[in-house]
């Protein structure tokens, strides 16, 4: 494993290459983690991969010059399609966990570069999520969403309120509890989500592409999982040709080592 980076006009990449493997994947991890977590998938995969695993904007050592400033989806394939050219890559896959899949369906519906296959795991960006767009579109709403890093009292009053009315489920707000519980986890949700709330992958386009260049899909979803579910990524399933799909009796946290563990050596 080796450490790398790449620079471009408004960001610094940081990414780990893992194993000597033929065939290239880039992994894209979730939310509050590091790319380091790819290491337990990397020791499956290496065989026949050389794993790209790049720290999210605001997570580990890659950054993003303003997280008021959100990057759009033709900036973050412009950045991936030189650091491509600089590798001198000719195809690749992909592999996007949670946020990370979000980045993942954006640089596929985007990305010149041929994608042989996309490796999915319990992936966001599939549907759309009303309350993701009230913390990050409306002005006023992404004033409060700020307000809330140093006064975070308001959001945990909404966040019972709703749950005790049903209106979201109590582990996705034991989730989001747990991600806000520190200024600087407030801090890291609040520009996590701002600098990146313009990557909306266009779900009928990203599926004729799979659909056209024969892009192999591989979903896997935890059971026990409430924050991304069977019926968020049927948007997609329902409209690709042929996919694999794999439930596992999991939740959502420790799905990249789950699947580590269950992925045939052969993929």
């Amino acid at each position: 494993m080796s450490s790398h980076y790449f620079c471009t006009k408004n960001a610094v990449l940081h990414y780990l290459k893992i194993g000597t493997g033929d065939r290239i994947m880039i992994c894209f991890h979730g939310f509050g983690q590091e790319a380091s977590v790819f290491s337990s998938l990397a020791s499956t995969l290496t065989k026949n991969y050389t794993l790209y695993a790049f720290d999210l904007f605001y997570h580990g050592n890659s950054k993003w010059h303003n997280c008021e400033k959100a990057i759009s989806p033709t900036e973050l394939s412009q950045m991936f399609e030189e650091w491509i050219e600089e590798e001198q890559i000719e195809k690749l896959s992909l592999c996007g966990y949670s946020l990370g899949g979000k980045i993942v369906l954006s640089l596929l519906e985007h990305l010149s570069t041929p994608i042989e296959r996309v490796l999915l795991i319990a992936p966001d960006g599939i549907d759309t999520n009303f309350w993701y767009d009230l913390a990050t579109y409306p002005y006023w709403a992404r004033r409060l969403f700020k307000y809330t890093v140093n006064k975070p009292e308001i959001f945990f009053r909404i966040a019972n309120g709703l749950s005790k009315i049903k209106m979201i489920d109590r582990g996705v707000i034991k989730f989001a509890k747990y991600q806000m519980n520190t200024r600087k986890k407030r801090e890291k949700v609040y520009c996590s989500w701002l600098s990146y709330r313009k990557i909306r992958a266009d779900i009928v386009r990203v599926s004729k592409k799979i659909n056209i260049n024969g892009v192999k899909l591989t979903i896997y979803l935890g059971a026990f999982d409430r924050i991304i579910t069977d019926k968020r990524v049927k948007p997609l399933t329902n409209r690709v040709n042929f996919y694999e799909k794999f439930i596992l009796d999991k939740g959502h946290n420790t799905l990249i080592k789950d699947v580590s563990e269950v992925i045939d050596e052969s993929f």
